[in-house]
């Protein structure tokens, strides 16, 4: 009999959080994009040499879905706190 698994408790994870995050990794800076639902709907796939370059293409993605494909989008929603509001 395999166990079932639980459900995962998000509300005490510090970066589960909706929104996006710009975070430092091993390999640099990169962004993460949270729905309210806390799925990762956006990443940026490459990591970055600074953290204003992994904001600059974090504002430059928003930019591009806000051209081609939802025109209400703005830079007022893109949420651009770092995480651990450094």
């Amino acid at each position: 009999m395999s166990a079932t698994p639980k459900p995962k408790d998000r509300r005490n994870r510090k970066c589960a959080r909706p929104g996006v995050v710009i975070y430092h990794a091993q390999d640099g800076w990169r962004w993460r994009y949270r729905a309210e639902n806390y799925e990762i709907v956006a990443e940026s796939g490459e990591a970055y040499v600074s953290q204003s370059n992994a904001r600059r293409a974090w504002t430059g993605f928003l930019r591009d879905l806000a051209a081609n494909y939802w025109p209400a989008i703005t830079e007022a929603h893109a949420g651009l706190a770092p995480e651990g509001g450094r």
